[in-house]
């Protein structure tokens, strides 16, 4: 299953942003650059400005590693965006009728920083049980376009036209799942409550809302002297007029509200990123019978062995009863 060390580059993000917030206070912009950096930490995707190969063929090590079967774009928006797609398929064997009858099939949303290339080893690990797994680079992440990244408000616009895009090609064999890690697994709560073709959720460490997640990062970075309550109500409304959406839309809790899904969550009781409050409220949101699993003394990147191991079993478990066991 996903390894949650696999997001570290988040640190990066977060330090560089902060050697720009203290160089700019130096220089005597404190007040005037506040809201433009706040803006800048949440909407700046990290393929903002670039020129993107927009080539449908797999990278070499894709192909090599006999995981991913293909892999195709999705003009997805607006705004206009270009999300690369790799699918994965169940291997050839004796208890399937065949390749092309896959059990179910599962979405995989990565982490903020990250692209698809690190959820490939779990959908290779489900594709085994007879799960094809659709592994989508987030818009303005990995080898997709786009300069924004809103926190679900685009995003899961943007899935639902992957998931049409699937059911064109005949690759949305039923029933469908959402698996989701950090910013994925927020975005995933929001898209289960939107789109009635999903039957379940796995979250990984979701954020409840952008706005939670922004306060609680700002409150454990100690920024909280320099985005005091006025200036994040600013930043709020610079990045909506930035990007066009409304901050309020990137909300999990209210998507479940709207739709209660199953969902399955798992989250690090240390966690210092997307504290663990935040899957509580989602998990109060979802249907009746959705479960929640604390991984004790793991924080957002790090999870024990035994954390892991209990990811996969009860994973893997969940899959069984909510898709249709083997």
């Amino acid at each position: 299953m996903y390894r949650m060390s696999r997001m570290k580059r988040i640190r990066f993000v977060i330090f560089a942003v902060a050697a720009s917030i203290l160089l700019g206070a130096s220089l005597g912009v404190f007040a005037c650059n506040r809201v433009e950096i706040g803006a800048s930490m949440l909407m700046y995707a990290p393929n903002r400005g670039a020129t993107i190969d927009l080539k449908d063929d797999l990278h070499a090590g894709e192909r090599s590693d006999g995981g991913v079967a293909q892999a195709f774009r999705v003009d997805v928006g607006p705004p206009a965006a270009s999300l690369y797609v790799r699918v994965v398929e169940p291997p050839d064997a004796p208890s399937q009728e065949s390749r092309g009858s896959p059990r179910g099939t599962i979405l995989f949303l990565h982490g903020i920083a990250d692209s698809g290339v690190a959820m490939i080893p779990t959908a290779k690990s489900l594709a085994a049980r007879g799960f094809r797994g659709v592994v989508v680079d987030s818009r303005g992440h990995g080898r997709s376009s786009g300069d924004f990244v809103t926190f679900g408000a685009q995003e899961c616009r943007d899935y639902r036209q992957v998931i049409d895009e699937l059911a064109r090609r005949g690759l949305l064999a039923p029933p469908l799942a959402v698996y989701g890690a950090s910013f994925g697994a927020g975005i995933a709560a929001q898209l289960a409550g939107r789109d009635p073709r999903i039957r379940t959720a796995i979250l990984l460490a979701p954020f409840s809302s952008m706005k939670a997640v922004a306060l609680a990062r700002v409150q454990s970075l100690g920024l909280g002297w320099f985005f005091d309550p006025p200036t994040v109500e600013r930043v709020f409304a610079r990045f909506q007029e930035l990007t066009g959406c409304d901050p309020g839309e990137a909300d999990a809790v209210a998507a479940q509200r709207l739709r209660p899904t199953p969902v399955l969550i798992f989250h690090g009781s240390r966690d210092e990123v997307i504290p663990a409050t935040q899957s509580e409220e989602i998990l109060r949101a979802a249907a009746a019978g959705s479960r929640r699993f604390l991984i004790p003394g793991a924080t957002h990147d790090d999870w024990s062995e035994a954390g892991r191991r209990m990811l996969w079993e009860e994973g893997t478990r969940w899959l069984d009863e909510q898709m249709g066991g083997r």
